[in-house]
């Protein structure tokens, strides 16, 4: 078997392994909490290296913070991740952490991002998360998403 398959395979379980805890999770908390999905519209970067569409969905438990999602990277790759979210009390502002694949660096990387959330109305909002680059060759970020509260 080649090496890049085997360590690709085993992202895979991690990964799975992660969103199928992040699942059981939410699945495990009253469903009157609610959910928050996620429409992942663009990334603006402070280098011209990457791409700024970057499409894609996550679902996430408001009352554990438990999500998981998939978008088109800044790279073009496509990208798997799982983590948790931390929301002040008034919803403003929040700390996201977890694991994403889809990079050339390493099969799965760490993420932490800060973010603000601003309401919409109607249960709508948008939010922005400030992705700061993780490498010295890489490029610093702030990705929109689309936010739908389902009660």
């Amino acid at each position: 078997m080649n090496i890049h398959h085997s360590r690709v395979t085993r992202a895979v379980f991690m990964a799975a392994g992660l969103v199928s805890g992040a699942v059981a999770q939410s699945i495990s908390t009253p469903l009157d909490s609610g959910y928050v999905v996620a429409l992942h519209l663009v990334s603006l970067h402070d280098k011209p290296c990457c791409q700024i569409l970057t499409p894609g969905v996550s679902v996430r438990s408001q009352s554990s913070g438990y999500m998981m999602g998939t978008l088109d990277n800044s790279t073009g790759e496509r990208s798997y991740f799982a983590g948790r979210m931390f929301e002040t009390d008034d919803k403003l502002w929040a700390l996201g952490f977890g694991v994403i694949t889809g990079y050339k660096r390493a099969v799965v990387l760490p993420f932490i991002t800060p973010s603000v959330h601003f309401d919409l109305g109607n249960e709508y909002g948008v939010r922005f998360s400030i992705l700061p680059r993780s490498h010295t060759t890489g490029a610093d970020a702030i990705h929109f998403m689309l936010e739908k509260t389902l009660k």
